[in-house]
């Protein structure tokens, strides 16, 4: 039977796992890009023309990420360490220097920080990358070192050096081994090393370990490491922070109000500040990490905390006129606002060729973004299923307003079409992308119009960005739209 029936809302695209999975997204963005490369050699358009910050900014949306489960991202990890290395760079060994994060968790969980030296111990188990991508030998032995405490202490008893059999047996001792299997990151040992230096290699990070069976050469056991569904992320060394050193990230709101045509907007959303100062050093978690989640257990302490960890942009743009970060009163509204618009344009346009296209379809998505010191911004995820707790009055306020203006928009959308928009007075959301069933070029310029009758008139002018780009990058995206996804 299809699914949903005609004329019934569905708030879940079929699909959108590649906005919510963390390693799809990656990779969709990555095709995309390679899709924006051959529409502007296509158009005899030099690479300057969208890779720059008003189109699609130098270096991609994320800062630099290693897919961990692909063998030439694993490797690449590897080699880049090895060259900062060689020339003498690299930073502070106790600084945090990547993240990593499970492909499919979000609200904090399975976040690993990896110092310089993490890192080393890391390329130490992975043989310098000479094991990335080595087949997957399973077996039902689970363990996590570092972080439960039972289990480091099961470490320390241990001999220094095991073989792989070893350890099992060590593991079969304590019955402890076996009891932490619902967090960390996920690392399953293979052929490798001959044995496992419980001393040097206790990855203090917070490694999980899978167990694999042994595969015996000549009576010694050997492993070796890989990360399916992990990604390893570089760490802003430089974010910029507010009140006196607190890190802090955006949790603003991307809203695909249609597939079919494609209709997207954004929503307002608001700061995330760490309830800890921002230390590069600092090993504890709160420190870096801004995610409500962590944060909401001290909220039922203390319910001042809630409401300094939630600012709305309006505050953001005082703080940092306050603290002598910028003297532009209307910086929010005409620099970060439209570069975040910019980068949910690329992600919708990114994943939208593998979403199912039918009319009653639409979602809302959580976004999260970063700003460095230098002012640029960073996307840094997409949830696609954001809380909507309300952990403060007037977080609670926006988000009801929000979903109460989206699904009176999918009520319209549903009833008359895009061309209800016409009737439809938009509040809270601004459109961001409006791609029609079949693009028509128009000699009429959309960019005088209102916002709604500027979608309607879409219809024979083609896809349009409401002047967030300029006229050569708006030609080059314009021409990727239907791009083919590998």
């Amino acid at each position: 039977l299809p699914f949903p029936c005609e004329g019934q809302l569905y708030n879940h695209v079929p699909g959108e796992e590649y906005i919510g999975r963390k390693d799809w997204l990656v990779q969709s963005l990555r095709g995309y890009e390679r899709a924006l490369e051959q529409s502007s050699l296509s158009s005899s358009l030099p690479r300057a023309a969208w890779e720059n910050d008003r189109c699609f900014p130098v270096g991609g949306l994320q800062p630099e990420t290693f897919l961990m489960n692909d063998v030439g991202d694993c490797r690449a990890l590897f080699a880049d360490l090895k060259a900062a290395r060689a020339g003498g760079g690299g930073g502070k060994e106790h600084s945090i220097a990547y993240i990593s994060k499970h492909a499919s968790r979000h609200n904090g969980k399975a976040l690993v920080l990896y110092t310089r030296t993490d890192m080393e111990t890391l390329e130490h188990i992975f043989q310098g990358g000479a094991l990335c991508g080595k087949p997957l030998i399973r077996r039902n032995y689970q363990f996590f070192p570092g972080v439960a405490s039972k289990w480091a202490k099961a470490v320390q008893t241990m001999p220094r050096n095991l073989t792989l059999k070893g350890m099992i047996d060590a593991c079969d001792a304590e019955a402890q081994c076996n009891a932490f299997t619902s967090t960390g990151v996920l690392l399953d040992v293979l052929s490798g090393p001959e044995t496992f230096d419980t001393a040097s290699a206790d990855l203090r990070h917070g490694m999980y370990l899978k167990v694999a069976s042994a595969r015996e050469d000549d009576g010694v056991s050997t492993m070796s490491p890989v990360l399916p569904r992990v990604l390893i992320q570089r760490f802003l060394p430089d974010p910029l922070t507010i009140d006196g050193g607190h890190k802090f990230d955006l949790r603003v709101y991307l809203i695909i109000a249609s597939t079919d045509p494609v209709l997207a907007f954004y929503h307002e959303g608001f700061l995330r500040v760490s309830l800890s100062k921002y230390h590069a050093a600092e090993p504890e978690r709160a420190s870096h990490i801004t995610n409500t989640a962590l944060s909401k257990a001290k909220f039922k302490k203390n319910k001042k905390l809630a409401a300094f960890q939630m600012r709305s942009m309006a505050e953001l743009q005082e703080a940092l006129v306050r603290e002598g970060f910028l003297s532009d009163l209307t910086w929010v509204e005409t620099v970060l606002e439209p570069s975040i618009k910019r980068s949910m344009i690329h992600i919708v346009k990114a994943v939208i060729p593998k979403m199912r296209k039918r009319r009653g379809f639409f979602g809302i998505y959580g976004c999260d973004f970063m700003i460095d010191a230098s002012l640029r911004v960073w996307f840094v995820e997409a949830n696609r299923s954001p809380a909507f707790e309300g952990t403060t009055e007037r977080k609670g306020k926006l988000q009801r307003a929000m979903l109460n203006e989206v699904m009176e928009l999918e009520e319209t959308l549903v009833d008359f079409g895009i061309e209800g928009l016409l009737r439809f007075k938009l509040k809270g959301l601004q459109p961001i992308l409006y791609v029609p069933k079949v693009s028509t070029i128009d000699a009429a310029d959309p960019s005088t119009l209102d916002p709604t009758e500027r979608i309607h008139r879409s219809h024979t002018c083609g896809e349009t960005h409401f002047g967030l780009f300029e006229e050569s990058c708006s030609a080059v995206l314009s021409r990727s739209t239907l791009w083919t996804p590998q």
